[in-house]
């Protein structure tokens, strides 16, 4: 397990784990348009941005504000890819 505290708020491990639940298609250079537990939305996008250097947002949110939408381009068309 990887302790420092990345941005000082969350370690590797953390980023590493709440990613590895939003990567499309198999591909973690694909965009990403996924739902998740609103409560893992903070890690989430921030792990987004650490891997793929590309800002997600939220595009929609259940009813009971339980799942948040997010969508992110991804490394392939954001500022690293090729």
């Amino acid at each position: 397990m990887l302790s420092e505290l990345i941005d000082g708020q969350y370690n590797y491990d953390q980023l590493d784990e709440a990613f590895d639940k939003v990567v499309a298609g198999g591909d973690w250079r694909n965009p990403i348009d996924c739902w998740i537990p609103a409560t893992e939305k903070e890690v989430t996008i921030a792990a987004i941005l650490y891997f793929t250097a590309t800002k997600a947002w939220v595009q929609s949110v259940k009813k009971d504000w339980s799942e948040v939408r997010l969508r992110a381009d991804g490394y392939r068309m954001g500022p690293a890819g090729p």
